[in-house]
């Protein structure tokens, strides 16, 4: 899905790996700031957990329907493409 994302604002896709005990130590320094007090490493751990499941009980019980994920620049505000 990140690489769509980037796709439909047309950058170049760049995915830079980040070992955890690294981002541990960033997110320890950004911490410091305020706008980044609520920052964890446990972010990044989450990040690394498939979330892909199956949807049949949403399905049956709330009537939910899957879609293509399709993304364009104007999905996003403020971004020119």
């Amino acid at each position: 899905m990140v690489t769509r994302i980037f796709d439909g604002l047309s950058c170049p896709v760049r995915f830079l790996p980040i070992p955890l005990p690294v981002f541990r130590i960033a997110t320890a320094t950004f911490r410091l700031l305020p706008r980044y007090g609520q920052w964890t490493a446990g972010m990044a751990e989450r990040m690394n957990i498939d979330l892909v499941f199956e949807h049949m009980d949403a399905a049956r019980d709330f009537g939910f329907k899957s879609r293509l994920f399709i993304f364009n620049g104007d999905d996003m505000p403020g971004t020119r493409v």
